[in-house]
Formats: structure tokens, C-alpha cells, sequence
């Protein structure tokens, strides 16, 4: 019976790993006397699995410090449409995935559900449910068009413009200081950066939908 062949994970000096092994590298337990490996070898090895690893524990902490970040900075631009708004509390309030659909809303023309939803990643049945809040809360309203009346699409009302501004105002700063923080990148090393996170959001979107 022909053995079934494993997907190589690591090439180079000479051979190859198949991934079912890397899981004995990263515990320490792998076992090198199957192979004719010099110790050189082993300790490159071991180094790819611990740069690997180096960069994982960056990017959860990464991930932990924006998440504490994107908190702070809801609630200050929340507090920012408070206080500018007067009837801001009549307004049951406001949470961040309105503000994001609000955003959507002002930033696009002839704007349906299905639009809302691919653009902030949510599923249609969510917006449909956000836009109807919103509509209480007359930030925004729907609309038809003359030659189109089976479709649904949605417009900001004057106190949603009011939103939307604040909401712009506050993010063009964000990105502004991104901006700042990516020019001492060259742009080859920009390029990377991009492939990365490009690679890193389908890897989410292809493995962890449903997780």
C-alpha cells in the first residue's frame, strides 16, 4: 500500500518537514532520529519556530491594546456627539455599529442594505435591524426611486449629517497619525506590510468565520 505524502511546510538544507512534525518542534519533542539532521539544522529549525512564535505573541498583544484603544476612542467620540448634540439623550443614545453604518451611509450614494453590509461586515439581516433603529431615531430615512421602485435605499437626515461630520472629523485625525506612523517605512517594506495583512484578513475570513 504507497504511503500517503505529506504537504512539506519548511524546505531548505536539504530536506523537508511535513506540517503533522512541526507540532513536535514546537514543543521540544521532535523526533530528530528519524532524520539524518545536523545540529546546525535543529537550531535553524528552531529558530523559524520561535520568530514564528515571536510574532504571534506581538500580534495578540496588538490585537489586546487596539481593542483597549477602539473602546477609549468610541466613548470619547460618543461623548464628543453628547455634547454637541442637545437632544442627543432623547436619541436613546448611540452605539458604535450605528456610527459605522451612519458612516456608510453618508459616504455612499444610492446606499441599499446589501451595500451597508459588505462594506462593515455584518450580515444583512444586522443592518436591516440597525437602519430600522436609526429611522427611530430619525438620524436617517428611506428612500425609492422613480424607476426603481423595489429596492430600499437610505439617506442622512440633517441630525445624521451631524453625526456623520463629527464621526469623519474624528477618524481623519486617526488616520492622519497613521499616515505619520507608516513614513519612516520604506516601500518595499510597505508592500510587505501590505501582503501580510492583505493575506492575514482572507486567512480570517477563509478559517475563523465560524469561530
Amino acid at each position: 500500500m504507497k504511503k500517503q505524502e505529506t504537504q512539506p511546510l519548511f524546505w531548505g538544507c536539504g530536506f523537508f518537514l511535513p506540517f503533522s512534525e512541526l507540532f513536535w518542534i514546537a514543543i521540544g519533542s521532535f523526533p530528530w532520529y528519524s532524520y539524518n539532521v545536523s545540529e546546525d539544522t535543529k537550531k535553524g529549525l528552531y529558530k523559524i519556530v520561535d520568530l514564528k512564535q515571536k510574532i504571534w505573541n506581538q500580534w495578540v498583544l496588538m490585537l489586546h491594546k487596539q481593542e483597549d484603544r477602539a473602546k477609549r476612542r468610541e466613548s470619547l467620540l460618543l461623548e464628543q456627539i453628547r455634547k454637541s448634540m442637545p437632544d442627543y439623550e432623547e436619541l436613546g443614545g448611540l452605539s458604535i455599529t450605528e456610527l459605522h453604518v451612519i458612516q456608510s451611509i453618508g459616504s455612499q450614494e444610492q446606499v441599499n442594505v446589501t451595500a451597508i453590509a459588505q462594506r462593515i461586515g455584518v450580515t444583512k439581516s444586522a443592518i436591516s435591524k440597525i437602519t430600522g433603529k436609526l429611522m427611530k431615531k430619525a438620524l436617517i430615512e428611506r428612500y425609492q426611486l422613480e424607476d426603481n421602485q423595489k429596492e430600499v435605499f437610505f439617506r442622512l437626515t440633517t441630525a445624521g449629517e451631524s453625526v456623520f461630520h463629527f464621526h469623519e472629523m474624528f477618524h481623519s485625525r486617526l488616520e492622519r497619525h497613521m499616515l505619520a506612523f507608516l513614513s519612516q517605512y520604506s516601500d518595499e517594506e510597505l508592500k510587505f506590510l501590505q501582503r501580510v495583512m492583505r493575506d492575514a484578513t482572507l486567512e480570517m475570513d477563509k478559517n475563523w468565520s465560524g469561530q
